[in-house]
């Protein structure tokens, strides 16, 4: 229920309007039906039609210009440093855009997922404050799962299609697209069972008052006490 993911409301929207309009009146129903329950539950929780996490002043863009390097290759919030196989399915989209099974579907999928990093990164702060890794961009999940099945699709049909069989250039995306996929499992992983990791917000400064501490590689979160950021509050 982010306020970012308004921009996946709008695009599904748009694409039902234009390729599925026979659902469209019960699509809107469905979006009416749940948008009056978020309304009810906010007006019962703050008294107010949406909550103050949703008020359009947070959006300024005073410092997109940082924000967005910041949300795609910060070492401490940046979306292809803790989940490096984006990089990956990009790759395969664009490389098999030929076979895509459904061009206008892996077309909503990057409209989406490039949509919305522009609108997180026009949030204050955008780095999401104290949590793990790039917050703001945990609502592009499904589209970026969506997009990695059209893309692996793409890459076996172009496969069939040529009747290329398990050629150098094959066995390397292999081996890159795995090495990857593991090298985003392991950072997640540390994000999850240590908490070294969620003590970087603090250790050895609070990076909202310090947020130049997100552009640290000697000290990235995801290497919290591997690298030395810990081990004074470790030891205090």
């Amino acid at each position: 229920m982010r306020p970012t993911n308004s921009v996946a409301v709008v695009a599904v929207t748009a694409w039902v309007i234009l390729f599925h309009r026979s659902v469209l009146v019960r699509y809107l129903l469905a979006g009416a039906a749940w948008l009056a329950a978020f309304v009810f539950y906010s007006w019962s929780q703050f008294g107010q039609l949406l909550p103050h996490y949703y008020l359009a002043d947070r959006l300024d863009f005073r410092s997109f210009w940082w924000a967005l390097p910041g949300n795609l290759v910060s070492p401490s919030r940046g979306l292809l440093t803790f989940v490096p196989i984006t990089l990956f399915v990009v790759y395969l989209a664009a490389r098999y855009a030929g076979d895509l099974p459904s061009p206008r579907l892996a077309a909503l999928c990057a409209f989406v997922i490039v949509a919305h990093l522009v609108v997180a990164s026009g949030f204050s702060p955008w780095w999401g404050g104290h949590c793990y890794g790039p917050r703001f961009t945990a609502g592009l999940v499904p589209w970026l799962a969506l997009l990695t099945i059209q893309a692996i699709a793409a890459r076996l049909s172009w496969r069939a299609h040529e009747q290329v069989g398990r050629s150098w250039r094959w066995r390397i995306e292999i081996a890159v697209g795995s090495a990857l996929l593991l090298t985003s499992v392991a950072i997640n992983a540390r994000g999850a069972a240590d908490s070294a990791t969620a003590r970087w917000n603090v250790t050895p400064v609070n990076v909202d008052e310090h947020p130049e501490r997100l552009w640290d590689w000697q000290h990235p979160q995801f290497l919290a006490r591997v690298s030395g950021g810990s081990v004074a509050d470790d030891r205090r």
